[in-house]
């Protein structure tokens, strides 16, 4: 099978142009297909140089890539007379017109819009009495290799789908320099000792530049989020925030290849943000700065694992915050209205709330310790030194905790920490102790589930 596919996402379609055996009296050609079928002229292809005769024959440019990259044949001719000589002629030329017609869909040209154009030169299918086509040399990591299927393409997901699929897959950019490698080495088996120097050198060029084009990854933002994730521990709610943001800026610029993001990308994200609204307000510009902080360290990420060689979001600055500075933070509450809250809060859980206790111990450790809401409820027995003062938030279980339906999440590595106890909160914590015996601080306090035990959030509920 010998073929040309064009991958057009925009309609997602493809248009297989396949081998027409006419010679071999196929019944299956269109009349469509007969007409773009390569046509070869009459003509001997009968050369002499210097009393020798040579078959010589130019390949169309159109169609050297799938052979080679020659630019023409030139095959000795052994006849002795010109009757003979003109007969093995002419079995070479039609030879060769098979060939070209096998392959007569190169001459059509690709939609504008074409993500991936695919080559397949297997031989698979071919009648074994026939030619068989040539593998087309590529230069990778150094090395030669003979290919029959290759790709090009520079969508990051196109990408690693014909990896998959076992075929040889370039960008648009290492194919143009492989085209230049390729002449660079037919050129250099001919001429004067000079040219072949010069063809030797651009070949050289052509194959550092070819280096160059082929360490483009095919991992997008979104393909390495989940190793991003494994790397750096984080709570549910904070991923959902990272996943959010890396969706956003592949909704905007589309899943492009990490190599393929430009500083422009980042700015447009910014802008793109900043024209959003939250409940009818335009973000602020702390979201704003959230929204840059995930791009830059998945891309810092990126970076350090070697799936690109540069961060292009960490020159980025995240957008002044022009507003009053009364409007840029939440207000603490007052004494009073702390006083407030304690008294309604406790009104309300007398009446309505059977884990009346815990409701209001929590309440007290949050006001008195700055403790996040799941950080406090979390907390274990053995987390609680009287003695010290200290409470301990901590992301590792004790040797004999056995509750593995309560997992004790932080919102990162730095959230682990020892609090003070303030003398206020030190006899509330004492006597609440001692209304029960469970490992756990609040044993009414259950974990509100989201999915696997380990995403879960804890919260009062």
């Amino acid at each position: 099978m010998i073929s040309l596919d064009y991958i057009d996402l925009p309609v997602h379609q493809v248009c297989r142009m396949e081998a027409l055996w006419v010679q071999y009296g196929s019944n299956n050609v269109s009349n469509k297909a007969q007409q773009m079928a390569y046509r070869p002229r009459k003509a001997e292809y009968i050369k002499v140089r210097a009393g020798r005769y040579y078959y010589r024959r130019a390949i169309p440019e159109s169609h050297r890539e799938l052979f080679g990259g020659k630019t023409e044949w030139v095959i000795a001719l052994t006849g002795l007379s010109a009757t003979e000589r003109h007969t093995e002629a002419q079995v070479i030329a039609a030879r060769h017109n098979l060939a070209l017609s096998m392959v007569n869909g190169r001459d059509v040209e690709a939609p504008s819009d074409a993500a991936m154009i695919i080559i397949d030169l297997k031989p698979e299918g071919l009648p074994l009495t026939g030619p068989q086509p040539e593998p087309v040399t590529f230069l990778r990591n150094g090395r030669v290799e003979a290919v029959h299927r290759y790709a090009v393409t520079d969508d990051a997901r196109l990408r690693r789908q014909a990896e998959s699929d076992g075929l040889f897959v370039m960008s648009q950019e290492e194919a143009r320099n492989q085209l230049n490698w390729q002449s660079a080495q037919s050129a250099s088996a001919e001429g004067t000792a000079q040219d072949r120097e010069i063809a030797e050198l651009k070949g050289q060029l052509a194959a550092r530049k070819i280096e160059d084009a082929a360490a483009v990854s095919s991992e997008t933002l979104l393909s390495v989020l989940p190793r991003w994730r494994e790397r750096k521990k984080q709570s549910h709610s904070s991923w959902r925030k990272h996943v959010q943001y890396v969706e956003d800026f592949a909704a905007l610029h589309g899943d492009l290849a990490l190599s393929a993001v430009t500083a422009r990308h980042v700015d447009e994200y910014i802008s793109h943000a900043q024209a959003q609204t939250f409940r009818g307000e335009p973000l602020s510009p702390t979201s704003i700065t959230k929204r840059l902080d995930t791009i830059k360290a998945l891309m810092a990420f990126a970076k350090r694992s070697g799936y690109t060689t540069t961060n292009p979001a960490t020159d980025i600055a995240p957008p002044k915050d022009t507003r009053p500075k009364v409007q840029r933070s939440w207000k603490a509450l007052t004494l009073p209205e702390v006083r407030l809250l304690v008294a309604a809060s406790s009104a309300r859980w007398a009446v309505k709330s059977p884990r009346r206790h815990d409701m209001a111990t929590a309440l007290q450790i949050l006001i008195w310790s700055g403790a996040r809401g799941e950080e406090a409820c979390q907390l274990r027995r053995s987390d609680v030194d009287l003695e010290r003062r200290v409470l301990r938030i901590t992301d590792t279980p004790d040797d004999d905790e056995e509750d593995d339906a309560r997992p004790r999440l932080m919102k990162n590595a730095n959230s682990v920490r020892e609090v003070p106890i303030h003398s206020a909160l030190q006899p509330i914590i004492a006597e609440h102790l001692k209304r029960h015996s469970s490992h756990l601080l609040f044993p009414s306090f259950e974990p509100k589930l989201s999915g696997a035990a380990a995403d879960s959030d804890v919260s009062i509920r």
